[in-house]
């Protein structure tokens, strides 16, 4: 079986998402990095598909 994909939506200066990859490295999880432009006219793209446009956030599949 396969494990999920798990890609973080985040911004390195955020905390909040700080704290999240800190969390899932300390569970062994493993994730991709998925950097969000500071630039809130530059997230749309970043950020499409997804159920809040606020950071940290994540996607598996």
């Amino acid at each position: 079986m396969n494990e999920p994909t798990i890609n973080l939506y985040q911004a390195e200066w955020c905390s909040y998402c700080r704290k999240v990859r800190m969390s899932l490295t300390d569970l062994g999880i493993t994730y991709t990095r998925v950097n969000v432009p500071r630039d809130k006219a530059e997230r749309g793209s970043a950020l499409q598909g997804l159920r809040s446009a606020r950071n940290p956030n994540s996607r598996t599949g």
